[in-house]
């Protein structure tokens, strides 16, 4: 599975606060504000990211935990995964018709990576 990172916080800034935090993760990209693309949920970015990614929206799934990252997975027609454990409440969250809602980390790792 390739793992992106789309956000509305400074794309230079996120880019430095991952390579401390992950500095061995391999990010198919990592976009963010002042990066030439517009903030979500508009999908420009996440078209893009999607082509680099050689996938298709329809296997996508965007985890997020708030309301433009609901917006953007529908935007794209990728699948949706709201993070309960955020800063947006759950119900404004499940509001948005997320395909699911993980109450944690775990849960979502579940989500996205389904045992066989």
């Amino acid at each position: 599975m390739k793992t992106a990172l789309l956000t509305n916080k400074a794309g230079a800034v996120t880019r430095r606060v991952l390579e401390i935090l992950l500095p061995d993760h391999p990010f198919t990209a990592v976009t963010g504000d002042r990066d030439g693309f517009p903030r979500n949920p508009d999908p420009a970015a996440g078209h893009a990211v999607i082509a680099r990614a050689g996938t298709t929206a329809a296997r996508t799934a965007v985890l997020g935990d708030g309301i433009p990252d609901m917006r953007l997975a529908q935007a794209l027609g990728a699948r949706a995964i709201a993070a309960a454990w955020g800063y947006t409440a759950r119900d404004r969250l499940a509001a948005e018709s997320p395909a699911a809602i993980a109450e944690t980390p775990m849960t979502a790792r579940e989500l996205l990576l389904p045992r066989p």
